[in-house]
């Protein structure tokens, strides 16, 4: 059987959202947070806009008895967030084995609808309206999750990360919040949807991919001056690997493939923090086809 090769599309568009994070942290935390990292919680609301990019770099295969399929690729993203009225501009440039792929993205909120852009890598447009109070649902709060329920925060050396004095911190997500934390980025349904229709996203076992990750080591930077979060890491390879393996465990239309992922690691960082400028809809955009739901047809 031919297996899409969408896996590290899925981990980027999910990245991509867990990257927005205009907002605080809760207060639902085992262990008391560091004071630094509870006062860029306490910034968080008051971003408002800002560019974000994303390099990942990762190798994977997969195998059976007729062969093995290997990919090697980089994926460099950058996405701006604006507010009020709520603009959305993403661009996702992929190489995969020396093949380049190029996807877009855009949201602008007109009245009460956001509508929705997508550039595919067919060239070509479409669109679909959404709730302005839906899409600042899922755009927000993920940054936030992540510094309220990572443990065991160590202080590193400081550090300059774009030409700004940073604190640099290491800390671990596990167990339970790190299950909710893939839950969150809603990557069973991405599976399900983009990469393995035959998977479902109620058989799939994240607890028990989770427990074979372990701890889920993550790299923050915080500016000195402002405590604004404007940087992190991830080697996401062993997370990668446990939850490809469950994914395709779980599906029996891949359940005798095994895979290996040889590396998953991502940078991320946050520029023109409250600053980013505004951006133009593409010309070719104003002709997207309408998205019409399955329901609808």
């Amino acid at each position: 059987m031919r297996l899409k090769h969408s896996f590290p599309m899925i981990f980027i568009a999910m990245l991509m959202t867990f990257t927005v994070f205009f907002s605080g942290c809760s207060s639902e935390k085992e262990e008391p947070l560091d004071p630094i990292i509870a006062e860029a919680c306490s910034v968080l609301p008051s971003i408002l806009t800002c560019d974000i990019e994303m390099a990942v770099n990762y190798q994977y295969s997969f195998h059976q008895p007729s062969g093995s399929s290997e990919i090697d690729g980089y994926t460099f993203a950058q996405r701006t967030f604006l507010v009020d009225p709520i603009r959305i501009r993403s661009t996702i440039t992929e190489d995969i084995n020396g093949q380049e792929t190029f996807l877009g993205y855009y949201v602008i909120e007109q009245e009460d609808i956001a509508r929705c852009y997508y550039l595919t890598e067919n060239n070509e447009w479409y669109y679909y309206d959404g709730s302005p109070s839906d899409l600042l649902a899922t755009a927000t709060g993920n940054m936030a999750f992540v510094l309220n329920r990572a443990v065991h925060y160590t202080q590193l050396a400081d550090e300059q990360v774009d030409g700004e004095d940073a604190y640099h911190f290491r800390a671990q997500l596990s167990g339970n919040n790190l299950a909710a934390f893939v839950r969150e980025l809603g990557l069973t349904s991405s599976l399900s949807q983009e990469g393995w229709p035959g998977l479902k996203p109620e058989s799939f076992n994240i607890p028990a991919a989770v427990t074979a990750q372990g701890d889920l080591d993550i790299d923050v930077w915080i500016i000195k001056s402002s405590n604004t979060p404007i940087k992190y890491t991830a080697d996401l390879t062993s997370l990668a690997a446990s939850l490809l393996d469950a994914a395709l465990q779980a599906n029996p239309e891949t359940a005798t493939l095994t895979s290996r992922v040889d590396n998953f690691f991502i940078n991320v960082i946050y520029k023109d923090i409250n600053s980013a400028a505004n951006f133009d809809l593409p010309a070719e955009a104003e002709n997207a086809i309408e998205m019409v739901p399955e329901g609808n047809r």
